[in-house]
């Protein structure tokens, strides 16, 4: 279970970075090569390349680029909030 929620994750990621046009990620949920988009990831266990992990910390992405990581980020307004509770990313 923990193994596909982390992969659910991952796949949120990859589709909010612009990869592919109009990938469904989850129903209801999809990511498109559209327009600039603004998600954040809220409630996350972040586990960064460089640094120490982040428990119930937030990623911004905007434009396909991450622009804010910690656990002190606030959700941008417009911003698509995708709850990751009990995830990894």
């Amino acid at each position: 279970m923990k193994r596909t929620r982390d992969l659910i994750a991952i796949a949120i990621l990859v589709g909010a970075c612009g990869f592919g046009s109009d990938l469904v990620l989850w129903p209801g949920l999809v990511a498109s090569a559209q327009g600039p988009e603004t998600y954040a990831i809220r409630n996350a266990r972040i586990v960064p390349v460089k640094g120490a992990i982040i428990e119930n910390g937030t990623v911004v992405i905007s434009n396909g680029k991450i622009t804010a990581v910690g656990a002190n980020v606030a959700a941008p307004s417009g911003a698509k909030v995708i709850n990751a509770s009990r995830l990894s990313v």
